[in-house]
């Protein structure tokens, strides 16, 4: 079974040209996985900076409670908490704190791929440069595939088909004329013979 089309040898332009936009079609795919790549590293970039901010946010909740225990109400004073100095302040931080750990502990359980070696292996490659003679190799097959099809195949394909229309109109013109003439003088012959009666 055959999963690829055979590719045409009876025209090497055509040959090119097919090439060509294989070639454009498999850059582009390419450069469409770098962009999911590069998606992928910024999902993740989100989610690590909110893990480092929930940590953040533990360690200021554990500084506060620390003092709270110590009966230092005036130290490290979360803005963003309501002031109660007392054990309803606390609850609300507890609970705070509880959401947050189990952001950094989500995080941590959640397996992490590593798509910097991708881009570090085609870095250290030089793959890129052999994508963009790929990207060169393409354009070129594309433009002087389609180019040389349509100048040396089709343009004359064109003029004898033109050749070939003008030439049926010329012979349905000339066989128009012979029926007529054809017609005129089977009247006229007809009439004679009527008339020798």
């Amino acid at each position: 079974m055959n999963f690829f089309p055979k590719p045409p040898t009876d025209n090497l332009y055509k040959f090119l040209a097919i090439t060509g936009t294989w070639l454009v079609a498999i850059v582009t795919a390419f450069f469409m996985y770098l962009g999911y790549l590069t998606f992928e590293l910024k999902k993740l970039n989100y989610e690590q900076s909110r893990m480092m901010f929930s940590e953040s946010v533990v360690r200021e909740i554990d500084r506060r409670l620390k003092s709270i225990s110590e009966d230092k109400l005036d130290e490290n004073i979360l803005d963003w908490t309501p002031r109660s100095e007392g054990s309803d302040e606390v609850q609300f931080i507890t609970q705070i704190k509880q959401s947050h750990l189990q952001r950094v502990k989500d995080y941590d359980s959640k397996p992490k791929p590593d798509y910097g070696y991708q881009f570090d292996l085609v870095k250290e490659t030089g793959f890129i440069n052999i994508v963009y003679g790929i990207i060169f190799l393409a354009v070129s097959c594309f433009y002087f595939g389609f180019r040389g099809w349509y100048s040396k195949i089709q343009k004359p394909m064109d003029l004898g088909l033109k050749l070939d229309l003008k030439i049926k109109e010329v012979s349905i013109e000339k066989m128009e004329a012979e029926l007529a003439l054809t017609k005129k003088s089977i009247r006229t012959h007809s009439i004679r013979r009527l008339t020798r009666r």
